[in-house]
């Protein structure tokens, strides 16, 4: 909770000052990855991925790897905006996909859907929590400089 704050402040800030140095014009571009159309369609490409994976999963009798599956589709994800957008993001897809490989090889391995879960999903938490984290931190910084 207090990352999505901390990054819904320094958004605020963000624009305050992107409105600053632009006249104050709401309709000036941010410039932002979020209005790239190669984000919407990864993002769209990622939506029908997880959904038709996950269907696909629940119905050959297999839902205990859908946690393993998103967080591969999330690793391919950022592992794509690595290239499009900021190589950082390299580090967080290469992370998300050893959640889920993790998930589905001890899955495989005799593993139950607990260890599936508790193997894939807590990575993957701890992968997203430090990359927002860190996230966070290091923009305030570059805000207070």
């Amino acid at each position: 909770m207090l990352i999505v704050l901390g990054s819904a402040l320094l958004q605020r800030l963000a624009r305050r000052a992107d409105r600053a140095g632009r006249g104050a014009d709401p309709r000036a571009r941010s410039g932002s990855l979020f209005s790239s159309p190669a984000y919407r369609r990864v993002v769209a490409l990622e939506v029908i991925a997880l959904v038709g994976g996950g269907v696909l999963l629940g119905s050959t009798g297999h839902g205990e790897y859908t946690i393993a599956w998103f967080a591969g589709v999330a690793g391919i994800h950022f592992v794509v905006f690595g290239r499009l957008f900021w190589v950082g993001f390299y580090w967080l897809g290469g992370a998300l996909l050893a959640a889920g490989l993790a998930g589905a090889v001890l899955g495989l391995a005799g593993g139950g859907s607990g260890t599936i879960r508790a193997v894939s999903g807590l990575i993957a938490a701890a992968s997203l929590f430090a990359a927002g984290g860190w996230t966070v931190l290091a923009t305030r910084a570059s805000v207070s400089a």
